[in-house]
């Protein structure tokens, strides 16, 4: 019955767009590693969703974790710009 339930959820679930724009990872990457990360799913239940094999859902997953895992691209707003000594005596001064 549990199982009955959650596939059903499984087919209400909305992909918002952006997601996509990364050009970091692959669309199907992108997607599978949103599914996972953001939404919690199971490796069968996003197979069941994408209708793909879940030995191909955990190709890509795992592809996109290393991917994810080596770049560790941080966002510019949130890290300052390392600054040279220089740049720190100018601060100082004025």
């Amino acid at each position: 019955m549990a199982n009955h339930i959650r596939l059903h959820l499984l087919k209400n679930i909305k992909i918002p767009i952006e997601i996509f724009e990364s050009n970091l990872l692959s669309p199907a990457e992108n997607l599978v590693h949103y599914l996972t990360h953001k939404l919690f799913l199971k490796q069968c239940e996003i197979a069941f969703l994408i209708k793909r094999n879940p030995r191909t859902i955990w190709t890509t997953l795992t592809r996109a974790e290393r991917k994810v895992k080596a770049i560790k691209k941080p966002t510019p707003f949130l890290v300052e710009k390392i600054r040279t000594k220089q740049e720190i005596k100018e601060m100082i001064i004025s």
